[in-house]
């Protein structure tokens, strides 16, 4: 049996909420609750759909035409060579970080998780027994957070087998400039 633990982010959240009420300001890195509503224009669109009768599933892989949107995203934005039939499109992140985990790893592999992280990284990693290798990113006052891609590349040894990257980044929020997302999508593929 692998160590994994659950999520501690809710957790918090009815303290965050009883500080917030007490008229503290809170910037919680918990559970990636916007800190603001969601714009009208997407809730119009959400009516929309509902009144067009869009309330049924999709297709298991995601809707053609945003997993089309998607690659020509990534394709127009890294050069990256994805066709839509390679894009997924998940429910949500849990989802997908366990997909990928199960696709990837075995017992004894290894996952590159930028630190901070979000913990599903980690605990996807020890569920499928691999070892999580964490790389911290650059903080530099004023700056914010960066991660330098040679930390990267020095982490890979034989037993890699994925590297969980978002971008921008999460919980920091930091941007990845396009040239480290090239620099890492070539290592990944080499």
């Amino acid at each position: 049996m692998y160590e994994i633990q659950g999520e501690t982010a809710f957790t918090y959240l009815p303290i965050i909420r009883q500080l917030e009420s007490r008229g503290v300001k809170v910037v919680s890195f918990g559970i990636g609750q916007p800190d603001f509503p969601t714009p009208k224009y997407i809730r119009e669109a959400a009516k929309d759909a509902l009144d067009q009768g869009f309330t049924g599933y999709t297709e298991t892989a995601g809707i053609p035409e945003l997993r089309e949107a998607v690659a020509d995203y990534l394709n127009e934005r890294y050069g990256a060579g994805v066709r839509p039939g390679e894009v997924l499109v998940t429910t949500g992140t849990k989802t997908a970080i366990f997909m990928v985990g199960a696709a990837y790893l075995r017992p004894g592999d290894e996952a590159i998780v930028i630190e901070p992280s979000y913990y599903a990284y980690a605990q996807a990693a020890k569920f499928f027994g691999a070892k999580p290798v964490f790389v911290p990113m650059d903080f530099r006052p004023g700056e914010g957070f960066s991660l330098d891609v040679a930390k990267v590349e020095n982490a890979i040894t034989p037993r890699t087998r994925l590297l969980f990257l978002n971008n921008p980044h999460n919980p920091t929020g930091a941007v990845l400039p396009p040239k480290h997302v090239e620099e890492l999508m070539e290592l990944a593929s080499s």
